[in-house]
C-alpha cells in the first residue's frame, strides 16, 4: 500500500467502531485470527498529553495461541484510510545508534553525532510481556531481555532510515520510548502490550483501519491480518 508523509497538524483521536469479527468495549477493540487476539485503543494518557495533534498513537496488546511464534515489526503494522493510503508505524529508535552501542567508542560517538538524541538503554521500560523475545538488535536497548536466538533477523535499513526522519522535534519523549513496544516475537502462550506510534492521517480522513499481518517468526509465513476500523473524533 503507498504511505504517506506525515500530515499538517491537527486532532485526530481514534474511537473503535464495532464491525464483523470485531468486538467493542468502551475504548477497546478486539479481534481474534488464527489463535491470535489483538486489542486496540487509542488511550494515550502520557507525556506530551497532547500526543494526538501530532502523531496517532495505539495501545496495542497481544495474545498469542496459534501454535507458532508471532513476529512483531514495525512494517507489519499500518493505520490505512478510506482512499487506501497506508500511515506507518514510527520506529521509535535510530537504530545504526543503537546497533553501534555493541561497537568500539568510535563508532558509538559517530552515531550518536548522526541521530538527534543520544541512544540510552532502556532499564525500565513499561510494556507488558510474557514469553516475549526482543529482536537481536533490539538487545543492547533492553538488557536483561532474551533476544531471539533462532537464525538471523537483521532489520530493516529501508525502513528505519525512511521513517525514523518522520518523528516531528523532540519526540519521542521519555514516557513514549518507556511504553513502546519494541520489535521482538511472541512465543505460543505468549503476549505484549505496548504502544506504537503512527503518521497523523490526513485532516480529511473520517476513518482508518488498524492493520496488523500476522507472520510467523520461524519461516517469515504470513498467516493472517488483523484489521480493526476506527472513527477518527477531531
Amino acid at each position: 500500500m503507498p504511505v504517506l508523509a506525515l500530515g499538517c497538524a491537527h486532532e485526530a483521536e481514534l474511537q473503535p467502531v464495532p464491525a464483523a469479527g470485531v468486538a467493542v468495549r468502551k475504548d477497546v477493540a478486539a479481534q481474534e485470527v488464527s489463535g491470535v487476539r489483538i486489542e486496540a485503543a487509542g488511550d494515550w494518557r502520557g507525556e506530551p498529553s497532547d500526543l494526538d495533534q501530532v502523531l496517532t498513537p495505539v495501545r496495542l496488546t497481544i495474545e498469542n495461541h496459534s501454535g507458532r511464534v508471532l513476529r512483531i515489526r514495525f512494517q507489519d503494522f499500518a493505520l490505512v484510510g478510506e482512499a487506501g493510503f497506508g500511515y506507518a508505524a514510527l520506529p521509535p529508535f535510530r537504530m545504526q545508534a543503537a546497533i553501534g552501542m555493541r561497537e568500539a567508542p568510535r563508532f558509538k560517538l559517530a552515531a550518536a553525532v548522526r541521530t538527534r538524541a543520544v541512544v540510552r538503554p532502556m532499564p525500565h521500560p513499561r510494556f507488558a510481556y510474557r514469553r516475549f523475545y526482543v529482536a537481536p538488535y533490539f538487545g543492547a536497548l533492553y538488557p536483561g531481555f532474551e533476544s531471539w536466538p533462532y537464525g538471523t533477523w537483521a532489520y530493516d535499513p529501508l525502513y528505519y532510515d525512511r521513517w525514523y526522519g518522520s518523528w516531528p522535534v523532540e519526540l519521542p519523549s521519555q514516557d513514549m520510548l518507556e511504553e513502546a513496544l519494541p520489535e521482538g516475537a511472541v512465543a505460543d502462550g505468549g503476549s505484549a502490550s505496548g504502544f506504537l506510534y503512527f503518521q497523523l492521517p490526513r485532516s480529511r480522513e473520517r476513518q482508518v483501519d488498524f492493520e496488523m499481518a500476522l507472520v510467523d517468526a520461524r519461516s517469515g509465513e504470513s498467516f493472517g491480518t488483523a484489521r480493526i476500523p476506527f472513527i477518527i473524533r477531531q
